[in-house]
Parts: structure tokens; sequence; C-alpha cells
């Protein structure tokens, strides 16, 4: 039977990061291949979604437009407003935790003021938990991501807990995210500077934060450049992509050490403008690999990193300091060179040994290019996100619980 399938995303079609505007674009063909009709509801954007999408301007109204037996999936990060209409409302609906992730519910000293961080962490913990209550189904993209959320949302010891945990399993669905479906576009121009054109680069492919270990990278860098290797570390965002000046504290961080390590302008390098999904391509295409640099944390251990599902794309390989979900899958698979200890000099060995044998690259490369480490696009999702006709679903939240979101209580 076709129903109507309602996306509601969080952010403006094509100004979102790669990841999660993948996610929206597969949950919408998702539906076209099951025989349904996708509406994809975003904020206005600078482009249109595909016309076959059926796109609608975000907003509370349109909750009106949804009817009984509608397919309805929400992603975690609507607006306050439209997500407290929809879970007090009697439409069931499916909730997308695909992005959320450990640093949602971490103190970090240099996103906001203390008293802000206390503050949004408890209106985080008790938007999720709503949200927990109240959903058919919950959307992760992997089972630490799931255990994480769980122990934040329900930290208190009562029968309600219990009943909710002992369910949580059974309503939540591993969907991780895979590679895209159109093939790459290889006959792409070359967007790196002349002087690094034939030299390996090694691409960071995404934001600069403080949960990464980038200090122990620069220092691999640093020996990698004495031991006079041509290697070049290149951050495709030099700057995160945020209205917030303190969010800005890891990228100038990184850019003081890679001056400090005279590395600035001969190994390292810093992309000044921002990069769009269209331009992507070539960044990839004409990279040696990929790299990243996880600090020994929680946030890793609960990750999924979309910057590597690109790789994967591209077919390019992966060097990675400690380990994540996807870079253990990767490393499994021949894909990605893993630095264990997390040291700069394993994080060294480890891209040097990439530059001088061409063998051991074409062999990753090659792993890279037929890796079938998850599916292309949340496919298990379909079993399981037809919702139920009745207007009880979830657990409808309580204007009170309103008040205590509001206040951070």
């Amino acid at each position: 039977m076709s129903r109507r399938a309602w996306i509601l995303g969080s952010d403006p079609w094509k100004t979102v990061q790669l990841g999660p505007l993948e996610r929206l674009r597969s949950l919408c063909e998702l539906a076209l291949t099951q025989g349904h009709e996708p509406h994809l509801v975003t904020p206005p954007g600078t482009a249109q979604p595909p016309t076959q999408f059926h796109p609608h301007a975000l907003d509370v109204t349109i909750l009106k437009e949804i009817r009984p037996g509608d397919i309805v999936v929400a992603s975690a990060f609507l607006p306050p407003r439209i997500l407290w209409a929809l879970m007090r409302s009697a439409i069931p609906f499916h909730v997308d935790f695909y992005c959320v992730g450990a640093t949602e519910g971490l103190a970090s000293r240099h996103m906001n003021p203390p008293w802000r961080n206390r503050l949004g962490r408890r209106r985080t913990a008790q938007r999720y938990r709503m949200l927990l209550d109240r959903a058919e189904r919950l959307y992760f993209s992997n089972e630490a991501q799931m255990l994480l959320l769980a122990g934040t949302c329900y930290p208190e010891a009562d029968e309600f807990t219990a009943a909710r945990l002992d369910h949580l399993p059974e309503r939540s669905v591993i969907a991780p995210m895979g590679v895209r479906n159109e093939p790459f576009p290889f006959d792409v121009p070359n967007p790196y500077p002349p002087e690094l054109r034939n030299r390996p680069v090694f691409l960071w492919g995404g934001g600069i934060w403080e949960w990464f270990d980038v200090s122990a990278l620069l220092d691999a860098f640093a020996l990698l450049k004495a031991q006079d290797s041509s290697a070049v570390l290149f951050f495709l965002v030099g700057n995160n992509p945020s209205s917030s000046a303190n969010q800005d504290h890891a990228p100038s961080a990184a850019r003081r050490q890679a001056q400090d390590l005279g590395l600035l302008g001969h190994n390292v390098f810093f992309n000044d403008r921002s990069v769009t999904p269209a331009e992507l391509p070539g960044y990839l295409q004409h990279c040696y690999a990929g790299i990243l640099s996880n600090a020994a944390n929680l946030e890793a251990a609960a990750a999924w990193r979309t910057r590597y599902l690109d790789l994967l794309w591209a077919g390019k390989p992966l060097v990675v300091n400690r380990t994540d979900p996807l870079a253990c899958a990767m490393f499994r698979n021949g894909s990605a060179a893993l630095a264990e200890s997390g040291t700069a000099q394993e994080l060294a060995d480890a891209i040097a040994r990439l530059c001088a044998d061409p063998d051991i690259y074409a062999t990753m490369a090659n792993a890279t290019r037929t890796a079938k480490i998850t599916c292309p696009g949340p496919s298990p999702i379909a079993r399981h996100w037809i919702p139920s006709l009745f207007s009880d679903a979830g657990r409808r939240p309580h204007p009170l619980h309103g008040l205590r979101w509001s206040l951070g209580l």
C-alpha cells in the first residue's frame, strides 16, 4: 500500500554537512523504492531538492498536512517548537538520532560559558528523553550510540526507567549510513594549490573539533618534515561552520601549533574558503588518502564518521589515529591504516609507509573501492518504518515536561 512519507529535516537543503544531506536524500529515495510518496520538509535554503521529493518549507503548520497512515520520520535536531508540537500531537512518528553523538551531552569550556553548557546539556537530555519515550521507532548509526543515549537520558533507577530500557532495543533500528548510490565523478579538475599537485595530500575532510587529537597529528607531520617527507596535511575546512566565535578555538589552536612547528605553508595547509557538495569530488579525487586523528574518548566510541563515507565513495584509503566504529570496519576490510597507540611516531610511520610503498597503497585503494562495509542507504529502516494507526503510539509528554525542557531542569 502506497503511503506518503514525511521526512522532517533540520537544515536547509544543500547547506547541511554532507552526511546529514545524504541521510535525507537516502530516506527520500528509500520511500520511492518502497512505492511511497516522499515529502521532504526542510528550512528554506540556497537550493531546491529534487521535485520528486515533494519539497515543503519547515514550519509547525506542516503537521496539519499529515494524515493517518502517513510515514513520519523526524530528525532529533528539529527546532524545539516543531519537536514539541509533534510530540504533543496524536501523530505516530519515528525519530532519527543518526548524528547525535557524545559531544551533545559533554561539557566543553570552549563551546560556551560553563553555565550555558550545564543548561544546554540538561535541555538536550530532556529533549532526547521525551523523544525516546514518545517515538515508535528510533534510528541509530551504531549500538554504542544507542547505549550512550540511554545512559544520558535515563540516569535514575525506577520502574518506568527499567521498562523503557528493557524495550529500547526492540524499538531501535541500527541503520548506518552507507556510500552514495551515484557513481563517483572521476573526471573533475584538481582544486588544490598548484604547489601541492605533485605531492601526496592527506585530506582532513571535515571540521576541526576539540574532541579530535589534532595535536598528535601535527606532531606526526613535524616528524615527517624532519625526514624530508613530501607528505601534505590539508584541512578541507579551515574554520568550523558556526556562528559562535567560541567554536573556532580548535581550528585556531591547530593553526598556532602548525605555525610554531614550522609546518604552516610547508607541510600543513588550511582551506580558507567553504567547499560546496558539488566541489567535494575534486578534493577527494586528487588527494592521496584521507586522514583523521581520534582521541581516546567516548565521542570516538559512538561516532559514525560520514567523512569516511566520502573516501569509500571515491576509493581512497584512510590513515587514522586510534579507533571508531567505521574506522575499525575499514581496518578489517584492508581500507585503513591504523595507529592504535595514538602516538605521533606511530601515526607518522603509518603515513610514511603508505607514501613509500606503491604496492601497499594499491592494495588499500582497491580494498576501499570494493568495500561493502555498509548498505547503500538506510535500508534496514524499510522493514520497520510503517507506523501504527493508533493515536497512543507513544507516551506524549505532559505540558510540565515542556517547562522543564525550556528551563533545563
